[in-house]
């Protein structure tokens, strides 16, 4: 939540290591909420959801409602702009130094959703070849 160490991660944590927020732009509502209708929280679930539903006897059971990797931890990189004012995303200009280090480096991750959409239609942007340098760079990095 708020308050929260800039870069920090911690794997002892069960599911989310790590949130950061990448934008600078003032916050009218509050930092660290999934202002864009839910989506990050959609993602997020589909990706790595674990849920358990305990059962009558005291035990638990798996449903298919979990996630592809459930067993998977969450290093979350919050792009939400949380200004009333100027609805959207702020994803930074360049994601090859500005977003993905931190996540690849620092909490581990070997896969990245970048579940933001665009209007460019299929267009080669600089966002492309940032995606495309970081990979090729880091072969082990699926984004």
């Amino acid at each position: 939540g708020d308050g929260a160490v800039p870069d920090c991660v911690n794997m002892a944590h069960s599911k989310i290591v790590s949130y950061r927020t990448v934008t600078d732009v003032p916050t009218t509502r509050g930092a660290y909420q999934d202002e864009t209708g839910g989506h990050g929280t959609h993602v997020a679930g589909s990706v790595a959801g674990n849920y358990r539903m305990p059962t009558s006897g005291g035990d638990e059971v798996w449903l298919d409602e979990n996630g592809a990797a459930k067993d998977a931890k969450i290093c979350l990189d919050d792009v939400d702009d949380n200004d009333p004012r100027y609805p959207g995303l702020e994803v930074p200009a360049d994601l090859e130094y500005a977003l993905f280090p931190h996540s690849y480096e620092m909490a581990g991750a070997r896969i990245h959703t970048n579940s933001w959409g665009s209007a460019v239609l299929g267009a080669y942007t600089d966002h492309s070849m940032d995606v495309d340098e970081f990979t090729y760079e880091h072969d082990d990095m699926l984004i």
